[in-house]
């Protein structure tokens, strides 16, 4: 049976509340512009841009899913823009705006699940831009989302309603990526790899038994792979993921006609390129469970520098063998799992790669191919996360020198595992693991 369609928020309401912008205006003595409404240019200018965030709030809905939730929501908007017609229309108290219902690609986010995200104390940010112009945060937020969520240019976006001029929303972009950084990049720190120390054995478990369902697809009427749960180690997945830039220092050394090209172009190119993708970048280690999250993230670091390298100075088995040290023993504690270039460390594991007439050989084949097909999942999740945010993976649009693409991957990561919370993916239901609650993921 076909699941009903999913109801469609009708927006076009929200267009006639404004048309009196269009009415022929009287100036005051004062020097204020009223309408024949006697709308004050304040409540006007408001209402319009309440109007603004609460369009591409339901523009983002109308692209995703939808619920009972919505609707009300929507109608609730709608009554109140309706009464921009009289001159006592109110807008509601920043605080009060949430995004629990209207998000892209559905992130139920909260502004008092998440205090520290956006703090709210008032309705615009101070020290957003230097030059002294002002944003509403939540409108901040809807342009970071849509940004991320798109390969449109700046100029499109401001086409499409949210005014100003793009030098200022490039600066809104830098702003946001770094508040998210700044106040929630700690949960992708290695060393915080303790918070989900608690969920390690259903994590091995999951991935025990769908390397077992694996293995008795390929040898049916065989006893199990791994019998065992206390021999099976495993816990999550290690993995580099590359993202592509625009060539660096490829511009003038300076401003004005006539400028020599950058003298240090050349060796800027080479810090930042690898002749095995032919492409310039930078390079992040991830850690990914079988519940979909990214357990941590560590870096940038140039795309030259290989998994090794991250490996050493990330010190990701030291976080993961520390997490477990009040738990379990040593030769006890979950293992991360890798691909054939991480060696085995203390709390660390990769392909047997056993030579003929190793003992077990064929135990050891078997492993490592049933292994090697539950590990996908990483590749999956980069994939994923470039769909929801394909800014992040337009290589023309990053630039290494002029933007912090530091804090735009942490941006990219924490709302794609924001996304994996409340809905899950793939993996999750692959592995029949379920992920935690935002709430607590966002404690």
């Amino acid at each position: 049976m076909a699941a009903a369609a999913a109801p469609t928020v009708d927006i076009s309401g929200l267009e006639r509340p404004l048309q009196l912008r269009k009415r022929r205006r009287s100036y005051s003595s004062q020097g204020t512009t009223r309408d024949n409404k006697a709308i004050s240019i304040k409540v006007e200018t408001e209402a319009a841009e309440w109007k603004l965030l609460t369009d591409h709030q339901l523009q983002i809905a109308n692209a995703a899913h939808h619920d009972d939730a919505d609707e009300e929501y929507a109608i609730h908007v709608r009554s109140k823009l309706d009464c921009v017609g009289n001159a006592t229309f109110t807008i509601p108290n920043p605080s009060q705006i949430t995004f629990s219902t209207f998000t892209c690609h559905r992130l139920r986010i909260t502004f008092s699940l998440l205090p520290p995200f956006f703090h709210l104390t008032g309705g615009h940010v101070s020290s957003l831009v230097a030059n002294g112009q002002y944003v509403q945060k939540e409108l901040a937020f809807v342009y970071f989302i849509r940004r991320l969520a798109s390969v449109c240019t700046v100029n499109q976006l401001i086409q499409l309603g949210f005014g100003r001029d793009p030098p200022f929303w490039g600066r809104v972009l830098k702003w946001m990526a770094a508040h998210i950084a700044t106040t929630l990049g700690h949960k992708l720190e290695p060393s915080n790899i303790s918070f989900f120390a608690a969920r390690f054995p259903g994590y091995s478990k999951a991935i025990r038994e769908k390397v077992n369902e694996r293995d008795q697809s390929l040898n049916p009427n065989t006893p199990p792979l791994m019998p065992n749960a206390g021999t099976f180690l495993p816990f999550a997945f290690l993995d580099g993921n590359c993202t592509a830039t625009c060539t660096p220092g490829s511009g003038p050394a300076h401003s004005g006609p006539g400028a020599p090209r950058n003298p240090n172009s050349k060796r800027l190119q080479e810090a930042f390129y690898t002749g095995w993708l032919h492409k310039h970048g930078i390079k992040h280690l991830t850690l990914d469970g079988p519940d979909g999250l990214v357990l941590f993230c560590w870096g940038p670091v140039s795309i030259r520098h290989n998994d090794l390298y991250m490996l050493c100075h990330s010190n990701a088995n030291d976080h993961v063998s520390q997490a477990q040290a009040h738990i379990l023993p040593v030769g006890m504690r979950r293992c991360m799992y890798g691909d054939s270039i991480f060696p085995w460390r203390t709390c660390l594991r990769s392909r047997f790669h056993a030579s003929a007439g190793a003992p077990h050989k064929v135990w050891k084949d078997k492993v490592d191919k049933a292994m090697s097909s539950a590990r996908e999942c990483v590749e999956h999740h980069y994939g994923e996360a470039d769909m929801q945010w394909p800014f992040m993976a337009y290589s023309a649009k990053l630039k290494i020198v002029n933007m912090d693409l530091a804090s735009l991957y942490t941006s990219k990561v924490l709302l794609r595992n924001f996304y994996v919370c409340l809905y899950g993916n793939l993996t999750s239901e692959r592995f029949n693991c379920k992920p935690m609650e935002l709430e607590e993921y966002a404690a």
